[in-house]
């Protein structure tokens, strides 16, 4: 009786060690059957790129310009930036001709936000190379540290800058 016992208590041991190994190679195995390892063959066509959205292009250009204008990007412009940005998204701010601007004497920072369609946007990336040239071959005569946020809101894109003179 004594050694019935034993055997089923290992049994019951062996069988709580081995179950859960075999469950794991069950569910890796099944993972690997359902396609999902990136080591898929069975596509032969190709992917198409993935293209960043516009505001992400238009952040990247823009600060692209502005640091070939000789000016750093930093920290605490980037943050009052993103602030900016978000105040104009509640509507804190009026536009004239789609842009806004205040100059800050006493911190001598200029805060701006430009507010473009779509189509602006776009017509922004196509030409900004030829603008970022420009702008290396002839840096402004400031030293400027900048921030910059850029965001979509409806049918607009709100690209919000932040230049504290240094």
């Amino acid at each position: 009786m004594q050694n019935i016992t034993r055997k089923i208590a290992a049994l019951a041991i062996a069988g709580t060690l081995i179950l859960p190994a075999t469950t794991g190679i069950a569910h890796a195995q099944s993972n690997f059957s359902a396609g999902s390892s990136s080591f898929d063959f069975g596509s032969s066509s190709p992917e198409e790129p993935q293209v960043e959205p516009l505001e992400v292009r238009l952040e990247v250009a823009y600060e692209r310009l502005i640091a070939a204008n000789g000016h750093v990007l930093h920290a605490d412009q980037e943050l009052e930036a993103t602030g900016l940005l978000n105040r104009a998204f509640a509507g804190e701010f009026e536009f004239v001709e789609g842009k806004f601007y205040v100059y800050d004497e006493e911190k001598l920072t200029e805060y701006w936000i430009d507010l473009l369609t779509e189509e602006q946007a776009q017509e922004i990336l196509d030409n900004i190379e030829a603008d970022i040239k420009w702008a290396e071959e002839n840096p402004e005569d400031s030293d400027k540290e900048f921030g910059l946020e850029v965001g979509k809101l409806g049918d607009y894109y709100y690209i919000a800058g932040v230049e504290t003179y240094v």
